[in-house]
């Protein structure tokens, strides 16, 4: 019986993508390099800093100095534009009123996720960043520490992300997994072919989902 949803951040329960795109844009203009459109990056937006800086082809040299500079800027603005999808909100609090639980299974850092939570007025029972493990998804182990934290099973938890890697991070971990179509995703994925066991168009389905699986 499903009690516990656990959630990618980036584009799965948050809208991230608009600041994340500032940050970018913030560098390049240091850079004297012409902005880039929300649409190129936001597909690539849970990817991290290095392929956001990367997506315009034309930063070659001392990326990882570029990187730090891009966290240095983004952990001072993580909440200009950001905000829960629409209809998460409704989605946390069925899950709340019914006794069941949530969290955040992330490859974002530690400092640039729980400021952010604060912001947004978020508490989950668990949170488990990239910085958290030795191994980042696409590999189990942050999923499984959600569930052994929270002293869950696997069947009795679905994790939702937008990325292959969530897919494969839930699958190879013995959990349910939901691919949430709305978040991040390219126009050259598939996610038809992640091999999901669920896939949603808006938030608000995971509540029939819940319902519908037990």
């Amino acid at each position: 019986m499903i009690d516990t949803l656990l959630f990618d951040f980036d584009g799965t329960l948050v809208d991230t993508a608009a600041d994340l795109n500032h940050a970018v844009n913030i560098i390049r203009q240091h850079l004297e390099l012409a902005p880039l459109p929300l649409e190129i990056t936001t597909p690539i937006a849970g990817n991290g800093a290095r392929a956001l800086l990367l997506a315009g082809n034309d930063i070659h040299d001392n990326i990882d100095s570029h990187v730090a500079a891009l966290f240095d800027y983004y952990k001072d603005n993580l909440h200009r534009e950001t905000k829960l999808y629409a209809g998460m909100e409704q989605v946390l609090k069925h899950i709340e009123k019914t006794g069941m639980h949530w969290g955040i299974v992330t490859n974002r850092l530690e400092y640039l996720t729980r400021p952010l939570l604060v912001k947004l007025n978020l508490q989950p029972a668990i949170v488990v960043c990239g910085d958290n493990v030795t191994h980042t998804k696409p590999h189990p182990e942050s999923v499984i520490k959600a569930y052994t934290v929270l002293n869950k099973t696997p069947e009795q938890c679905l994790f939702v992300g937008d990325n292959i890697r969530d897919i494969k991070a839930g699958k190879a971990a013995g959990v349910k997994t939901v691919a949430a179509l709305y978040g991040y995703i390219d126009r050259m994925d598939a996610p038809a072919n992640w091999g999901a066991d669920y896939q949603i168009k808006h938030p608000e389905e995971l509540t029939d989902l819940i319902n519908t699986d037990n």
